[in-house]
């Protein structure tokens, strides 16, 4: 029996990510904030097979000694950038069958709008988005931009679990199928009955009240994450459902392979449950020769 491949390709909303490929005469990086462009990517993607189209994102940008050096700025080193969370709708509409899996922080952000957002995104798409969880900022974006207190590698392991569990909570949790049935001779948009509060206290998050969005295709956005360490591989083997993992030849993401699987197995779910996801950078050319 084989395994099929799921394929996706792996973007970030700016004009370059460190390799200066706009510089190149077909270089399309003066394009990273015109919408028809993403439009027709997703277009190609979904008529070549692909599954999803992948964004990265980050808040910060390069720093040496706390300074941002001339560099990133001259030549665009992940500088500027744009929000793709706002442009998921648009591309989602030129390619319905594609799935788009944005990076969302729990570090940064807040369990309640994370949820909201991709509740929102799961009806926004019919059910094809996917969220890609990260733990990891410096304390340049924590502190520096954001205000808040960077916690160490465990404890924002520790914070993400919660994260996860809430945000969980409130999409799976708050409405039962059926909940919303717009009957007009009965005067009744919700059945109250189906509707529910949500009461949740953690050592770092709280919520109480009702959650306004109701659930998409999907509920929860497929989850994706790609923490290397021990105490990440377990937050994946517990929540994820696919994983990005790290090697350089086959041997080492064999190796990564059946360390994560042994994961997901301890954590009482199918080993073979999860998708595992490796990195390939693809140089397109008419021939071998000029690639």
């Amino acid at each position: 029996m084989t395994t099929p491949l799921h394929l996706g390709v792996f973007e970030i909303l700016t004009p370059s990510n460190g390799v200066p490929t706009w510089r190149h005469p077909q270089g399309r990086g003066d394009r990273y904030g015109d919408v028809g462009y993403w439009q027709g990517l997703a277009r190609t993607l979904d008529a070549a097979g692909f599954d999803f189209l992948f964004f990265a994102d980050s808040y910060g940008y390069p720093l040496v000694d706390g300074v941002v050096p001339e560099e990133v700025l001259t030549h665009g080193i992940l500088f500027p950038g744009y929000d793709p969370m706002l442009l998921v709708s648009a591309v989602s509409q030129a390619a319905p069958s594609l799935g788009i899996v944005i990076t969302s922080s729990t570090s940064l952000e807040q369990p309640f709008p994370t949820a909201r957002r991709f509740a929102t995104l799961d009806a926004f798409t019919g059910g094809h988005i996917g969220w890609n969880i990260v733990t990891g900022s410096t304390a340049q974006v924590t502190e520096g931009l954001f205000g808040i207190t960077h916690f160490d590698h465990d404890t924002r392991y520790d914070v993400a679990d919660e994260f996860v569990d809430l945000c969980r909570t409130l999409l799976e949790d708050s409405w039962d199928d059926g909940a919303v049935v717009f009957d007009r001779e009965t005067n009744t948009l919700i059945d109250p009955a189906r509707v529910h509060e949500v009461a949740y206290r953690s050592k770092h998050f709280a919520s109480h009240g009702l959650f306004k969005v109701p659930p998409g295709p999907q509920r929860t956005p497929v989850l994706f994450q790609a923490g290397a360490s021990a105490r990440g591989r377990d937050f994946g083997a517990r929540n994820a459902e696919a994983m990005f993992i790290q090697g350089q030849n086959k041997e080492q993401a064999r190796t990564a392979s059946r360390d994560i699987r042994a994961r997901v197995s301890a954590a009482g779910r199918d080993p073979h449950s999860l998708r595992l996801l490796s990195g390939v950078t693809v140089t397109v050319a008419p021939t071998r020769t000029e690639a």
